[in-house]
């Protein structure tokens, strides 16, 4: 299945070009460092505890995926996450095949700019000690009963990573508990949902509007 008005980009790519814009508008950015707690004093969340020393803040935004239930419940936050494992093979790059995603029974295929050819499907749990090569072979193999020049595609990688997930499947968007400058964004589409989300959360966060289509995914649904 091709939906016309869905594209293709690179989560990291992405990221970096983000990242490198905010520091040209003056913005300071601390990584690699671990966030270890968060600081509150009444209804307020008044820095953040990080491996390099804490940091003071006017509003904090937890959006550490599945490290965000850990962050709030010891605010006495609730946000119930799940989690599930997710699977992509990388081929070496290919001749031009994609523009968009294909979403096709069994397999997700993508290409990105420089010709890799990126394809995954649904697997719960870790892959075996050993096993992540023939893995990789049957997504592979899944994805050439659609595109079948992919059946003598080499495999340059094959990753695993941890998909988060809210309980009721939907995203949490909004200010959480008692605290007037702690705001949550996790989602299970995050790449996907991260331009919008980030556009509403700027407006609450800066202009102190409740943007209404965010109504219905609000943290406080789990209290």
């Amino acid at each position: 299945m091709l939906y016309e008005q869905e594209g293709v980009v690179d989560p990291s790519g992405a990221v970096d070009v983000l990242l490198g814009e905010a520091k040209k508008l003056g913005a300071t950015v601390h990584f690699p460092v671990e966030v270890t707690g968060l600081d509150a004093a009444g209804d307020r969340i008044r820095g953040v505890r990080t491996s390099d020393g804490a940091i003071g803040a006017d509003a904090v935004v937890v959006a550490a995926g599945l490290g965000s239930e850990a962050l709030v419940n010891v605010l006495g936050v609730k946000l119930p996450l799940v989690s599930s494992s997710g699977v992509l093979v990388h081929t070496e790059p290919q001749p031009p095949l994609l523009e968009r995603a294909v979403f096709a029974p069994g397999s997700t295929i993508k290409q990105d700019v420089s010709g890799h050819i990126v394809s995954s499907i649904g697997h719960e749990g870790s892959i075996p000690a050993g096993q992540a090569s023939e893995q990789g072979k049957r997504i592979l193999q899944s994805a050439a009963r659609y595109f079948p020049g992919l059946q003598e595609a080499r495999i340059a990688r094959v990753s695993e990573g941890r998909r988060v997930l809210p309980a009721d499947g939907f995203p949490v968007v909004g200010f959480a508990g008692k605290y007037t400058n702690l705001y949550i964004a996790v989602s299970h589409s995050g790449v996907t949902l991260a331009p919008v989300i980030a556009q509403f959360a700027t407006q609450e966060l800066l202009d102190g509007v409740a943007v209404e289509p965010l109504a219905p995914y609000r943290p406080s649904r789990f209290a």
